[in-house]
């Protein structure tokens, strides 16, 4: 009879180098561990009186007595545990998340969004691409892994429709879309960045690798070289590549009539972009609609980054219903709180050369501590989703941690996954007072409003209590306007706020944010210490990290004290949207028990009160 196993393997260390899920030296760990497997029951007498058997086998024994008798959060691992998102986009089995890659909208009209991925929820340099798809931006099937990570990590890139096959890369008889991906390669060994390129005959599925990558090195080191983002230029005809030359915190353009062979033409920094910046990353170049809009508030105060000596300049305004937009990710000095941010820089773009309005650096599309490496959406060999029409707005989506503290998140250790995604939103810009802001509501998120659980008029001292452990999906959507009316101004600035405060029934963890009023307007701060579920800082930041905060909330310039909000909380991610999406904040919590009950605190107005707030429970897509 055939002894099965006939060989014992020698337990190895965790190898991160991986091609088609067996690690590169597995043949040479094979003929250095391999030794012959004692037979019969002699053998498993020689095994059990082996003293380090006997030694592994009581500890065992010890953690299964204290997992059963001392059960705690940490104690098992759950896919579906109460920290996994319902409405919020995340890995649906064990392992990482973090970037998104090559986001597109094909012919039929479903959405694909790849993803920077790890079958552990350890960080490694072995990225691969996943790969799911939806025809809502809600219902999500995941797919093979679509670029697998064996001597190179498939590091972040775009996705481009080859309409016309300017690459050559398709049959003259291919049926579908032709679809061609961009990216970092990042080599395991020497971490030197190139890009790299794969193609797809069956519509993004799979991907064959080009077979003379890489299409572009930069001459000498190519160290931190990374994020690709690629689109067609239709005044020029040619390809446009934006690329991170990240520690030089620079990005650089390049051109091609082909995707393949690439001519350098000009590169982008900015003089107010701080030394300190570890990192530019995942740049986004696209044309956006331009709306007119009448809010007025002032500019934000200079960071101390600013030259006194040499102001940023005034803008000049488009005049057009439509402008580009550059986006760009730092691994540090978000003005909010210290950590990992996206910038927007309005601006113009003539196929070669990208000029900014102004040299302003500090306008930021989020001011919570969580949405990092935001990405449009394409659907055509253009641009993104957009057209002349300005109704046609582009769609976003980010990966929703910061880059201080993503390795850290207990979602890992409780439930075998990290990372999530943001709500999907609309990205345009409004012309406010003498600037231009970023506009970024959720889009399609009415689908999945469900059953009303609340719905009232605001007291000025009063107190709401609504209690959400029923709601299937464990995700709610508030919605609240306030506008406060009187001369005596004075007399309400001075204490007048509302509490939102999100709470776990069992374990009174809770998220709370505050809303108060002062001489310039509204303000809001939300603190997440409570329910963080783990250390957030590391000392050179201290509790910046703990909080979200914002002051500079566009409004109508005929109403100082008018202000709606829009909150959805979804187990582990909070967003906050203002003024109809005209500030964004993202914040992650992980609380040991599910969020599930929500208070709303009225305080301190002595002036008239016009306010009113509505709860929804939101719907799991199914």
């Amino acid at each position: 009879m055939k002894d099965h196993g006939e060989e014992l393997q020698l337990i190895q260390e965790e190898d991160p180098f991986y091609e088609d899920d067996i690690p590169l030296d597995a043949a040479k760990r094979r003929a250095q561990g391999r030794r012959r497997r004692p037979r019969g029951l002699r053998a498993w007498s020689s095994i059990i009186s082996n003293t380090s058997f006997r030694f592994i086998a009581g500890f065992l024994i010890l953690i299964l007595f204290f997992n059963v008798f001392f059960r705690s959060p940490f104690s098992s691992r759950t896919s579906n545990g109460h920290l996994r998102p319902a409405i919020h986009y995340a890995p649906k089995a064990e392992g990482w998340l973090n970037d998104p890659n090559g986001l597109f909208q094909d012919s039929n009209g479903l959405w694909h969004m790849y993803w920077q991925h790890l079958p552990s929820y350890e960080p490694s340099d072995c990225k691969s691409w996943a790969h799911s798809t939806s025809p809502d931006l809600y219902n999500w099937t995941d797919h093979a892994i679509a670029l697998k990570c064996h001597k190179y990590g498939m590091w972040s890139g775009s996705i481009v429709l080859d309409t016309n096959n300017t690459s050559g890369l398709f049959p003259s008889d291919h049926i579908g879309d032709k679809v061609v991906a961009i990216f970092t390669q990042h080599d395991l060994a020497s971490r030197s960045e190139e890009q790299a390129l794969a193609y797809s005959l069956d519509g993004g599925y799979t991907f064959e690798l080009y077979a003379q990558n890489p299409v572009l090195r930069r001459s000498g080191a190519s160290l931190n070289f990374r994020d690709p983002k690629v689109f067609w230029h239709k005044e020029t005809g040619r390809w446009v590549m934006i690329v991170a030359y990240a520690h030089e915190q620079k990005i650089a353009i390049y051109t091609s009539s082909n995707l393949i062979e690439w001519d350098y033409r000009s590169v982008f920094t900015n003089p107010y972009l701080t030394s300190t910046e570890p990192t530019f990353e995942c740049p986004n170049l696209v044309q956006v609609p331009l709306y007119n809009s009448t809010p007025a508030y002032p500019f934000p105060t200079p960071p101390e980054t600013y030259d006194p000596a040499s102001p940023p300049t005034a803008p000049t305004l488009p005049e057009s219903n439509s402008t580009y937009i550059l986006l760009l990710s730092s691994g540090s000095g978000s003005p909010y709180n210290g950590g990992s941010l996206t910038r927007y820089f309005p601006g113009s773009f003539n196929g070669t050369h990208f000029s900014p309005i102004d040299s302003r650096a500090d306008r930021i599309i989020d001011f919570g501590p969580d949405n990092y490496a935001t990405q449009f959406f394409a659907n055509t060999p253009e641009t993104s989703i957009h057209s002349s029409d300005p109704s046609t707005i582009p769609t976003t989506i980010g990966w929703a941690a910061n880059l201080r503290n993503c390795a850290y998140p207990p979602s890992g250790p409780r439930e075998g996954w990290r990372g999530l995604m943001t709500l999907p939103r609309l990205g345009a810009l409004v012309r406010t007072a003498g600037d231009i802001h970023y506009w970024s509501p959720p889009v399609g998120l009415e689908e999945w409003v469900g059953e009303k659980l609340l719905s009232a008029v605001v007291d000025k001292d009063g107190t709401h209590t609504v209690n959400y452990s029923q709601v299937a999906s464990g995700a709610i959507q508030l919605d609240m306007s306030f506008n406060i009316v009187g001369d005596d101004r004075a007399a309400y600035e001075a204490g007048s706020h509302v509490s939102l405060i999100w709470r776990a029934s069992k374990s009174g963890e809770e998220v709370k944010c505050t809303i108060s009023w002062k001489a310039a307007g509204p303000a809001i701060s939300c603190d997440r210490r409570s329910a963080a579920g783990f250390a957030l800082v590391g000392e050179e930041l201290g509790d910046a990290m703990e909080t979200m905060s914002v002051t500079d909330i566009p409004r109508d310039e005929n109403a100082v004290n008018a202000l709606e909000i829009s909150a959805v909380v979804d187990h582990s991610v909070l967003e906050m949207f203002l003024n109809g999406g005209l500030k964004a904040g993202t914040m992650t919590m992980f609380p040991r028990e599910r969020l599930d009950m929500l208070v709303i605190r009225t305080s301190g107005f002595k002036g008239k009160v016009e306010a009113k707030v509505e709860v929804r429970g939101l719907n799991r897509p199914s």
